[in-house]
């Protein structure tokens, strides 16, 4: 499995969780260098098939609970309970992996997250919107470079794991949620991905702080407006927190 790791030997450590078509990398761009220099230690990963992980040709088999295992060996390398940041199907991955394990989590971050139940009309608009669009088009809406979107275009894969993407598009995984991790919910209102709905649903299932950004696109991560979001973590990070 590809691991990304910048331990520095700071107090906090962040752990990122990538989502559908994307790997560790779309962390690594923005992301990892703002929060290294903000004093965290940081983990990234592709789950299997993704990136540069092994498994390319068998991400149609993989499970939902194969990715949680991949999630799981990163969670278990950190001594100290970690700031868990996820994006978009990730959060389908995280509602699994407190539906199997008790996980010992600081902070709970999602962006742009998938619903926890089901995402059919989300789903629907996505597949109509991919028959006109690319997928750096929709994930990102041009918010960056040309340069940029030639670089992503390479990077993003062209399938996922249909059995997960059913466990997204359904809502199989209704977790069981442990409310002394506080959690933090970012979404946008101009998302061509998840619906605005859907992350309101996220939030309140969550009991989670929500936070809406306008004009801002699905891979939030990677936008020319990217600091807008990693500072507004940044604060929800560092309060009550003991420096």
């Amino acid at each position: 499995m590809e691991i990304l790791v910048n331990n520095k030997g700071f107090a906090n450590t962040i752990i990122f969780v990538h989502g559908a078509y994307h790997g560790a990398w779309c962390w690594n761009e923005k992301f990892i260098p703002f929060f290294v220099e903000k004093g965290f230690n940081t983990y990234s990963f592709s789950f299997r098939g993704h990136g540069n992980s092994e498994g390319e040709k068998k991400l149609s088999k993989y499970s939902i609970k194969n990715y949680v295992e991949d999630l799981k060996y990163i969670l278990d390398m950190c001594k100290t309970p970690p700031i868990v940041i996820v994006h978009s199907m990730g959060a389908t991955i995280v509602d699994a992996l407190f539906k199997y394990y008790t996980p010992d989590i600081s902070k709970l971050i999602f962006l742009a997250p998938t619903p926890v139940k089901n995402m059919l009309f989300g789903a629907v608009r996505s597949a109509v919107l991919s028959s006109r669009q690319s997928s750096v088009e929709i994930f990102l809406d041009g918010q960056i470079s040309e340069a940029e979107c030639e670089k992503y275009e390479k990077l993003i894969v062209v399938q996922e794991s249909k059995k997960v993407m059913l466990n997204v598009v359904l809502g199989l995984n209704r977790p069981v949620i442990n409310k002394k991790i506080e959690t933090l919910v970012i979404g946008s209102w101009t998302d061509k991905v998840v619906l605005s709905k859907d992350v309101l649903q996220r939030a309140e299932y969550y009991k989670a702080r929500l936070v809406m950004v306008d004009g801002i696109c699905h891979d939030m991560m990677l936008s020319n407006r990217w600091r807008t979001v990693a500072n507004c973590i940044l604060d929800f990070i560092n309060e009550n927190k003991n420096i």
